[in-house]
């Protein structure tokens, strides 16, 4: 006769687990920082003796909030102010995406995942070292973590990258005085960044394509396109870190293409560039 399972114990969030587990992240921060040869900074602990339950719709949140203001910040490098703006820009697109239809829902609200969102994509070396800063099993986090990034995505980057590219024609720089000082005929600038990775497994051919010759790491490039504002206005796909940057340059030239084409008002702006006879467009 099979033996009854026991129950599963659940760990309860409070703000001194957000206390110790923030502590853990700043450290994590630090030797990784460190270990990259850049300056770090120190973490202040977040400290509360406030144990009583949090009543709110987003208790994960209001936790963190409650053990101190810098908990927030270490977290994910947003103040809360700046999560209360984001969460305003997202709420009505994450209301009605999240938690609905059929099947088993998320116990915890959007507002709470988009900070554990947030806090992964900092700290997310391991899914099991920021999972555990929440109380979660690590499968169960990485699954709520990639389903909310999944659906969240493409709404951030149509709001804040799409919109932006669309806002900040040639002329609009131009009239608000924010082209580039060295460069004034320039609409914006490109360069790729990489983002180093764990080793993936399997094969030593098929690690290689994470490889890149120019850092000495594995993992990922994006290209990404930037007003002199410093805003974004494109970014592609990740590659492998093999792929060459010349390459994925070329590979997003269709972006490029259309963006650099003069409009019919960016014509009649003065244009002193050192290439305005070759490519009078």
């Amino acid at each position: 006769m099979p033996r009854p399972r026991a129950p599963k114990r659940t760990m309860e969030l409070t703000e001194q687990a957000v206390e110790h587990g923030v502590a853990r992240l700043a450290q994590l921060d630090e030797a990784r920082q460190a270990k990259r040869d850049r300056c770090t900074r120190a973490a202040r602990d977040a400290a509360s003796d406030d144990n009583d339950p949090v009543d709110s719709l987003s208790p994960v949140f209001d936790r963190f909030t409650l053990s101190g203001g810098e908990a927030v910040v270490q977290s994910t490098n947003f103040s809360e102010e700046d999560i209360n703006m984001l969460w305003r820009v997202v709420e009505e697109h994450v209301v009605l995406r999240w938690n609905v239809g059929r099947g088993k829902k998320c116990k915890y609200g959007g507002k709470d995942v988009m900070l554990m969102m947030l806090t992964a994509l900092k700290h997310c070396g391991k899914w099991d070292v920021v999972a555990s800063v929440f109380k979660i099993n690590p499968p169960t986090f990485q699954k709520m973590i990639m389903k909310f990034t999944e659906m969240i995505s493409p709404f951030v980057y149509a709001r804040f990258v799409e919109d932006t590219n669309t806002k900040w024609s040639m002329r609009e720089l131009v009239v608000a005085g924010k082209t580039f000082s060295n460069f004034a005929c320039a609409r914006y600038a490109t360069d790729v960044t990489f983002q180093p990775a764990n080793i993936p497994y399997g094969l030593c051919e098929g690690r290689s394509i994470y490889f890149s010759g120019k850092h000495k790491l594995h993992g990922y490039k994006v290209e990404v396109s930037v007003l002199p504002t410093g805003k974004a206005i494109n970014c592609t796909s990740h590659h492998p870190g093999h792929v060459s940057d010349i390459e994925i340059f070329r590979r997003n030239q269709a972006f490029h293409s259309q963006n650099m084409k003069k409009s019919e008002a960016d014509k009649r702006l003065q244009d002193e560039g050192p290439l305005v006879t070759e490519y009078p467009d």
